[in-house]
């Protein structure tokens, strides 16, 4: 509920629920399997946060009943019916739970590589179609930024500017899949994701160009790519495929798993 919008096709709902608990598990290992010193002191001893009241990590019933209004019945029994099936489910990699990223909107034509966004590569994601995207609302979008607004952004991160304001910015490299992958900004080199997170950009997935008072962004998809593409697996349920077939599409090599329950003592 806190992730995907319930008039989303069942079994996207299904996928999104199967990955969101399958990142939930590979999390809680992570950290359990950290040395004290080096556990996040914020979390107090649990495996990550989450804040139902606003929406993030999960809804609690009371949080849906004011966020659907009307639509609650119809769309809290959508969702407890895909939860039944998510939570029964896990995604893995030689045998553990993988870390199932996910996000709204990919760039319109494949998803991204792990080792274009994070630390290093996971064999299982790597591109897949998600060229359909292109269809989704909101796919593409456009945000403007002044000299100035530019400029003392830029400047905090303790980049050096020259006078003209057309060297400012300069995009390198972008990956296959479409995201700036390395920008020069001023005399430094960021990331795309790091622009994208300082400017308030949906997407590393952009073009530049200059306008007469600052720099204009034409933006791609919503998020940072990689894993399931929650508009895409909402396509790909409405063309019949289920949501096992949709989780096997975008985490690539991947099994499923039923999870296994203690049984209730007698």
């Amino acid at each position: 509920a806190a992730e995907m919008p319930a008039d989303y096709h069942l079994e996207a709902l299904k996928a999104q629920g199967t990955a969101a608990l399958t990142y939930a598990l590979h999390q809680a290992a992570a950290q359990r399997a950290l040395p004290e010193e080096l556990r996040d002191p914020a979390l107090k001893g649990a495996d990550f946060s989450a804040d139902p009241g606003n929406r993030k990590g999960y809804m609690t019933e009371a949080t849906a009943r004011d966020f659907y209004g009307d639509r609650f019945d119809h769309s809290w029994n959508k969702i407890t019916q895909a939860a039944r099936t998510a939570s029964r489910c896990v995604i893995l990699w030689e045998g553990e739970p993988i870390a199932a990223a996910y996000h709204a909107i990919s760039a319109g034509d494949t998803t991204e590589r792990a080792e274009n966004i994070w630390n290093g590569p996971l064999p299982y994601l790597v591109e897949a179609d998600s060229s359909w995207d292109i269809l989704a609302p909101g796919y593409k979008s456009t945000l403007s930024v002044s000299d100035g607004e530019l400029k003392e952004l830029l400047t905090s991160l303790g980049a050096t500017l020259l006078p003209d304001a057309a060297t400012w910015l300069e995009i390198e490299d972008r990956s296959p899949a479409g995201y700036v992958t390395a920008i020069r900004a001023g005399d430094l080199t960021l990331h795309g994701n790091q622009l994208r997170n300082l400017l308030g950009l949906r997407s590393a997935a952009f073009e530049l160009e200059r306008t007469h008072t600052g720099y204009t962004f034409y933006v791609r998809g919503y998020g940072h790519g990689a894993g399931l593409s929650q508009t895409g697996a909402d396509y790909l349920a409405r063309q019949g495929k289920t949501f096992d077939e949709i989780l096997r599409h975008y985490y690539t090599g991947v099994t499923l798993a039923e999870i296994e329950t203690e049984s209730s003592p007698d």
